[in-house]
């Protein structure tokens, strides 16, 4: 009788146990701010700069956030914060982060593929492309 009452308990913890654990394909990620680290502005007029964060998804594109504007004259790294922190599904959508100047339009983007990172549970996450740094800090739930 007691071993019968020990299995039906380890299965119910099990399951309890599986229930409780989200699959990483709905796991949220909610970011509060970017940090332009780096980017390439040669050739480009003194300006103000600033960033828009893009939802890429079944071919459309929707803008999620635009940051305030930061001079290009100054140094970076600059970190910008966001009116309303923004959840976003990093396991099943695609993110955009776009670099825009005032005089010269769109100057760069990178995107974030979680495929490309094997980090558990990172507070801030790089994402990069041949000339333009851009880190995300966030909280995961």
């Amino acid at each position: 009788m007691n071993r019968i009452k020990i299995k039906i308990g380890s299965l119910l913890v099990a399951m309890f146990v599986l229930a409780a654990c989200k699959s990483e394909k709905t796991v949220g990620f909610t970011l509060h701010s970017l940090t332009l680290k780096s980017a390439k502005m040669a050739g480009l007029p003194v300006q103000n700069v600033y960033l828009k964060v893009v939802q890429m998804q079944n071919g459309t594109q929707q803008v999620l956030s635009t940051t305030g504007k930061y001079p290009s004259a100054y140094t970076l790294p600059v970190t910008f914060g966001l009116s309303a922190p923004i959840k976003m599904n990093l396991y099943t959508n695609t993110y955009s982060f776009q670099l825009y100047g005032d005089s010269s339009a769109f100057i760069g983007s990178t995107s974030i593929n979680m495929g490309d990172y094997k980090i558990i549970y990172p507070l801030e996450m790089d994402t990069k492309n041949g000339s333009l740094v851009i880190s995300l800090s966030g909280t995961w739930p």
